[in-house]
């Protein structure tokens, strides 16, 4: 089954990511053994290669040379090639996000279990932070080389998001198991912060000689500094040069279990997720979110000052985020009971058998029924503009004092 989710987990993880194509090394940087990598059918040489049979780890595994060349053919392969009907599924959702100016396009984790056995799909789950930079730079080789080559202009580097990850895991069941894997979670956003500079990819200047070392590729989860220059063999001081390092938008977005899904009695628990890129903003505070990412712990300082001994906080670091709206839920209301519901609207004393239907068993205390029937009618939410850019809530607070 392509969408079932492996658990079986590695004790080591890979280096830090180095990034993967974008518009300047698709553009300029890639050689002839580059364009062999990239192309219909299989490489040259990898005929006799079994590449779906790890020797130890599947993240050690895709951090070597020959297994990286073979499983990014296969991806490009795939991308190049997947259809449903007459349809080439993600050349025209390539062609969708140049339309829109895009800087990513969603890959379904579905159709990855639908070829090569489902290996590609398993290890996408086991092994992410390998997997999504060999996936991303494939995607960028399509786009720029095999699609859209000026696109280079509009977008330096595009993205894959991963879509339709069948498992969701509950926030409260998350355990040293789910470390390092791509998850998916849904919840409430219930805090949102700014969006701030992130260091990417950083270029320092030599103190001794003014020689510009790098860019240095910074890690996800701490920084990653020089301790020599190249030219003049020193060992600093070094500045950061401020001017030709690279930044990226970085936001965090507190999700909270659903109210529906909190066991009796339990408080609801919340997880951090990290945004990036272009998907600042795309989750507000109050909205009701799937999120799909690897769940990952980081070094807390406070936290370890706090219980004496090392503890990690832990945080997701989110690939794709989904909004759920609250009309996104359809439901079909049997004929009979509209027709009902129709002829009961129009009697003139709708609203005096509404409030006696609330507690029937509480004699009087109108007002507090009236009020607690249009607590749970609603209201109507108010489009401000009437371009859906800024909505106000239609829902109706109602506070009881005293005892009823």
């Amino acid at each position: 089954d392509g969408g079932a989710t492996s658990r079986h987990r590695a004790s080591t993880r890979g280096g830090p990511s180095v990034g993967g194509w974008g518009a300047s090394e698709a553009g300029t940087g890639a050689g002839g053994e580059e364009h062999d990598v990239f192309r219909q059918g299989e490489i040259a040489g990898a005929g006799d290669f079994d590449w779906r049979k790890p020797h130890g780890d599947v993240t050690d595994w895709l951090q070597q040379e020959q297994p990286r060349r073979v499983v990014r053919n296969r991806i490009y392969n795939f991308l190049l090639n997947f259809t449903q009907g007459t349809s080439q599924v993600y050349v025209e959702r390539v062609r969708v996000m140049t339309r829109t100016n895009g800087e990513s396009f969603e890959v379904s984790y579905m159709h990855l279990g639908e070829v090569y056995s489902s290996t590609l799909a398993l290890w996408l789950v086991d092994a992410p932070e390998p997997m999504l930079e060999l996936l991303d730079e494939a995607a960028n080789y399509l786009v720029y080389h095999a699609l859209f080559p000026h696109y280079a202009h509009v977008r330096k580097k595009v993205r894959v998001r991963i879509a339709d990850l069948p498992l969701v895991d509950p926030i409260r069941d998350f355990r040293q198991t789910h470390r390092d894997v791509l998850v998916r979670v849904e919840g409430v956003v219930i805090r949102r912060s700014p969006v701030y500079p992130q260091l990417q990819a950083v270029r320092y200047d030599c103190g001794r000689c003014s020689f510009v070392i790098g860019p240095i590729m910074q890690r996800s989860d701490r920084e990653v500094r020089v301790t020599q220059c190249p030219s003049c063999q020193g060992r600093g001081p070094f500045r950061i040069n401020m001017a030709q390092t690279e930044y990226r938008s970085h936001q965090t977005v507190v999700v909270q279990e659903p109210p529906g899904k909190v066991p009796p009695g339990r408080l609801p628990r919340s997880l951090e997720a990290i945004l990036t890129h272009d998907l600042i903003d795309s989750a507000r505070p109050g909205e009701h979110v799937e999120i799909i990412g690897t769940y990952k712990n980081t070094f807390d300082p406070l936290l370890n000052s706090r219980q004496g001994f090392p503890v990690f906080t832990t945080v997701l670091h989110a690939n794709n985020v989904t909004c759920k709206s609250a009309g996104g839920d359809t439901f079909a209301l049997p004929e009979d009971e509209r027709q009902k519901i129709v002829a009961l609207s129009r009697d003139p004393r709708i609203k005096r058998k509404l409030m006696a239907s609330v507690a029937p068993s509480i004699h009087g205390r109108d007002d507090i029924k009236l009020g607690l029937l249009l607590a749970l009618l609603g209201g109507v939410a108010k489009d401000v503009g009437g371009d859906r850019s800024h909505k106000i809530r239609g829902d109706i607070n109602c506070l009881l004092v005293g005892d009823p």
